[in-house]
């Protein structure tokens, strides 16, 4: 028996992945130990911005720093909160908790989710033994996807995103069966909170109204009672759930707080964002051509209207609503001036599903997705944290139209029994 024959058994795959990702757990869990024994800490400072803010509105006072409400300038390597008030009025119910216990319950519960839903997501484009074979690789082959380490090791809200970026994919796709409405109003709230948190999801809102507008389109004239389109719905449940959330930050803060939020966006135009950590197009189109910080504005303008325009134009003209929703999950990492590393743990769920669906394929094109699986922890590896990750976004697209157009036409049956028990 050759060693790729060993390495094709159940047993040896699931013994691979669990020493795999026992090693990695344990690395990070490591590395976060060591980076938090820093003076100050090198690890959760994302997560203590908004812990501080939290601790700010329990005692009464802004969670925004004082010189950015001043209109003073301030640079991109500071640090300061700039979330909505909302997010810090949540985490003023956790003001008495120690920091290092709020970021491990967060990292918990993140991965957690991150599991839970891509299992979800591989039942709903591959089956229920696709969706539990999914599992241990996805438990052990987290830590090695490099954007959701970091936003790990920085306590970054991001890491939540897999988890409701893959969410919002399941609202879309899960169209038909029982449960059907009950995805539109999780999806609708997935939606509403990423955009709350972080803003930049709100393009996947376009996506919503852009998609539904092609579902309306295509439904059937001669009914006497047209259906209001799923997206549509996903995007109403979205817009309620924001309202909601508003009306609700408002009676507890008042209006204040949310015109100092207003007064920190303002601020935060000011601030020079040419920085090589940020993989803003925006950013590294000016850095490239050597201009200075006032270039930013017009040049993100112009990348704004561009990433807008390919959400829209995926939804009414990419049939795939896998693939035209990763267009627009792609096209939200740029509408802000500001790109880091961690944005990409979003696109985790958009690979499952590829991964998922392409496992009733022909043989040659499953070996073409696993190649691909292996091409973008290479790129997130080699080109860590810098311009290269954006090769990710060909990659992935390469991959959902390889799972499409070599896939069984009903993905959902059961897989051959090989790939059914590596999950145990």
């Amino acid at each position: 028996m050759t060693t790729l024959d060993r390495l094709r058994k159940p047993a040896m795959a699931r013994m691979i992945l669990w020493t795999g990702g026992l090693f990695g757990w344990i690395a990070f869990a490591g590395l976060t130990s060591q980076m938090y024994r820093n003076t100050p800490p090198r690890a959760g400072f994302d997560l203590e911005l908004l812990i501080a803010g939290g601790r700010d509105v329990a005692a009464g006072i802004s969670p925004y720093d004082s010189a950015m409400l001043a209109g003073r300038p301030v640079d991109i390597a500071d640090l300061f909160y700039a979330y909505p008030p909302i997010v810090a009025q949540v985490f003023s119910l956790f003001a008495s908790l120690p920091s290092v216990a709020i970021s491990a319950i967060a990292v918990a519960t993140a991965t957690l989710a991150a599991v839970v839903v891509g299992r979800a997501t591989a039942t709903a484009f591959g089956g229920p033994a696709i969706g539990r074979a999914a599992m241990l690789p996805m438990a052990a082959l987290l830590p090695f996807w490099f954007p959701y380490t970091v936003g790990m090791l920085f306590g970054n809200i991001d890491i939540f995103f897999p988890a409701l970026y893959g969410l919002i994919l399941l609202a879309v796709v899960r169209g038909q069966g029982a449960g059907s409405e009950r995805w539109v109003i999780v999806g609708g709230l997935a939606l509403a909170l990423a955009s709350i948190v972080k803003l930049h999801p709100a393009v996947l809102g376009v996506w919503m109204l852009a998609r539904g507008l092609v579902e309306w389109r295509r439904q059937d004239r001669g009914a006497q009672r047209q259906a209001v389109p799923r997206s549509w719905r996903i995007a109403g449940v979205s817009i309620v759930a924001v309202a909601v959330v508003l009306g609700l930050s408002l009676a507890v803060g008042g209006v204040q707080p949310w015109v100092d939020y207003v007064t920190v966006l303002r601020a935060g135009t000011s601030v020079d964002l040419l920085d090589t950590r940020n993989l803003g197009p925006g950013v590294q189109i000016v850095m490239l051509l050597g201009l200075g910080p006032s270039a930013v504005g017009p040049v993100q303008l112009v990348v704004l209207v561009s990433a807008l325009l390919v959400a829209i134009s995926a939804a009414m003209r990419v049939d795939d609503p896998l693939e035209s929703l990763t267009w627009a999950a792609t096209a939200s990492f740029i509408v802000l001036p500001v790109t880091w590393f961690h944005h990409f743990a979003a696109l985790i769920p958009f690979g499952i599903a590829a991964l998922a669906r392409g496992a009733t394929a022909d043989p040659a094109s499953r070996r073409q997705l696993w190649i691909l699986l292996g091409l973008t922890f290479a790129i997130i590896t080699v080109g860590f944290a810098g311009p290269p990750t954006w090769l990710l976004v060909p990659v992935f697209i390469a991959a959902m139209r390889i799972s499409r157009t070599r896939s069984a036409p009903q993905p959902s049956q059961e897989p051959e029994p090989r790939l059914a028990q590596v999950g145990g």
